[in-house]
């Protein structure tokens, strides 16, 4: 199942780049398809080590093995899917999920209080040996790469970025995952044998971890000691790098437990002694920034991610001063606890964000008197909105909308408004609905709302041996829209029904009213209003339909691909062409 997992989401990715338009699922739901699978490789390995572990019997194999595919499509059926572009937030939800289950590995074999060596030995085994398969598909890649670039330049043959990036997907999923799990011993028993340091890592630890760790500290407890003189709250920003530093101390910490107990290693030993009384000052200042900017702009997933981690480091800083003997299963075990609690629920990350935009929303309401017997006043709002409180409603409304739950506003609205809420939750086209609901519940102008448009690529199918009569015309070109960026006597654009290019003289095309008949036809075929909006709509037909000509000038255009948006308000924008010209 963990190769199984790799090589799902390398089929997946090559579905994203080439055959998304023989599936009736939308092209970036391939992305979060291929991530999910990503998540089912540490989550799968967990499951193993775990049988490996009990001597579960295939059976029970077989019922883990399904109980992992029911998580992972409860996982991807429960992102939402309303949102226009994909945000970082996505993957947050993804790389989150693969912590959790990455956690669950470093301690699935070893827990006990007994096993803390070999805990140690297992874990630094799994670090080494991550990225050493890292560096192996790494230099796999490169290899392979160069030689598809030597081909392109030896033999004049040109190959797409998109293969490039189908082999770096292979080396970094599927062989990675290969070489790291046949990395892994028959009998990880193994590691209950007496400690065996490596002096690489030791050296690693000595002279690149903790000069890098003194430098950030030092940085950092400057910064402290200019707030404390200033009396000026942290800036939000601060939060990142003392999360970066604090993650990083405590990996090492837990790399050089076991060195510390060397006398001649001082360095080392007055890191693992001292590290968590120097790291209470920087996570005073972390929940002083976080808690500013949740105050000011409400929670988001990232500011609860941050106090969460936030929290674990406090949970282990105290842990390791008070207690002398340090286990260190708790801060793994401890981090996946939380982390998976934060997760899910009603107090987790996504619903309590939510929850708390809601709640700020309605506070910005309150403040400027526009709530009347607790629902919202269209006709007050109207006469006190500004250009800054518009941008703070919309802004709180899309975040709402993004992850499906605008449904939170529906107490403060009176009747008429909340039907426009349940006109979102039912209509084909979620954009446009939403843009309405904010027009006339809050009377956003269109700037603050969504971008509503339609993305088109018509393409002209069997042009292998496609024959061209050039005999009328004088001269043939080739052309690449995006070849002509930059190029003052060569360009293409739209202008109302034409497409005009310019070459000497102007050229004109009228390519609409007909390509729009040609789009309408196409949607009214079913399951097309389902279609997210960033996605293009693939329109194949014969190039003699995608044939236009300037009669007057004597000239044709033939496009073989033609990518075009059109948006809300009926105008047209040109993304890239490719086309054969005559005159």
């Amino acid at each position: 199942m963990v190769t199984a997992s790799a090589l799902f989401s390398f089929f997946s990715i090559l579905i994203y780049f080439h055959f998304s338009e023989y599936f009736e699922v939308s092209r970036r739901q391939w992305i979060f398809i291929a991530c999910e699978f990503v998540v089912g490789i540490s989550m799968f390995l967990a499951f193993a080590l775990f049988s490996q572990k009990y001597a579960v019997d295939i059976g029970k194999r077989i019922g883990f093995a399904l109980l992992g595919v029911c998580i992972l499509g409860l996982h991807y059926f429960a992102l939402p899917n309303w949102a226009l572009n994909v945000d970082t937030t996505y993957f947050l939800r993804f790389f989150t999920f693969w912590v959790i289950f990455s956690l669950l590995v470093s301690f699935v074999w070893f827990y006990k209080e007994e096993d803390k060596s070999a805990f140690w030995q297992y874990n630094q085994y799994l670090a080494i040996q991550f990225f050493v398969s890292t560096a192996f598909s790494l230099a796999l890649f490169i290899g392979v790469a160069s030689s598809m670039y030597a081909i392109e330049n030896i033999y004049d043959v040109q190959i797409h970025e998109s293969y490039y990036l189908d082999v770096l997907a292979f080396a970094v999923i599927v062989l990675n995952t290969l070489f790291f799990i046949s990395s892994l011993p028959d009998d990880l028993n193994w590691f209950k044998e007496p400690l065996t340091f490596r002096r690489p890592l030791r050296l690693f630890i000595q002279y690149v971890l903790l000069p890098v760790l003194l430098i950030y500290f030092v940085i950092l407890i400057i910064y402290v000691g200019k707030i404390v003189m200033s009396g000026v709250m942290p800036k939000g920003w601060v939060s990142f790098p003392i999360l970066i530093f604090s993650t990083l101390g405590t990996l090492t910490y837990f790399l050089a437990y076991p060195f510390s107990y060397e006398k001649e290693l001082s360095s080392i030993r007055f890191f693992v002694s001292y590290f968590f009384y120097f790291l209470l000052p920087l996570l005073t200042l972390l929940f002083a920034a976080l808690i500013t900017r949740i105050m000011d702009y409400g929670l988001t997933e990232y500011r609860y991610l941050g106090l969460l981690i936030g929290l674990w480091l406090s949970i282990v800083s105290l842990y390791t001063i008070v207690k002398k003997n340090t286990s260190l299963v708790l801060f793994p075990l401890s981090l996946f606890l939380l982390l998976f609690l934060g997760s899910v629920g009603p107090w987790g990350m996504y619903q309590l964000s939510a929850r708390s935009q809601f709640l700020r929303l309605n506070k910005i309401l309150e403040a400027n008197n526009v709530i009347v017997n607790r629902a919202l006043s269209v006709e007050k709002l109207q006469s006190v909105l500004t250009d800054s409180l518009a941008g703070e409603i919309g802004s709180i409304n899309k975040y709402l909308f993004y992850r499906e739950k605008i449904n939170l506003i529906y107490p403060i609205l009176a009747e008429k408004e909340k039907k426009q809420i349940d006109s979102i939750q039912s209509s084909g086209n979620k954009i446009y609905s939403f843009n309405a609901f904010l027009r006339s519940t809050f009377r956003l102008p269109e700037k603050e709302q969504l971008a509503d448009f339609r993305r088109f690529l018509y393409l002209a199918n069997n042009t292998e041996k496609l024959l061209l009569d050039i005999r009328p015309y004088n001269s043939f070109s080739v052309f690449q829209f995006y070849e002509l960026d930059g190029d003052n006597d060569t360009s293409l654009f739209i202008q109302e029904n034409a497409i005009c290019f310019v070459q000497a003289d102007t050229l004109q095309y009228q390519v609409f009213p007909y390509l729009d008949s040609v789009s309408a036809y196409y949607f009214a075929a079913p399951g097309m209003e389902g279609v997210p909006f960033d996605d293009y709509i693939n329109i194949e037909t014969d190039i003699q339909k995608l044939s236009f000509e300037d009669v007057g000038r004597k000239s044709k255009i033939l496009f073989t691909e033609l990518a075009y948006r059109r948006n809300a308000d009926s105008s047209v924008q040109l993304e890239s062409a490719q086309f054969y010209f005559f005159r």
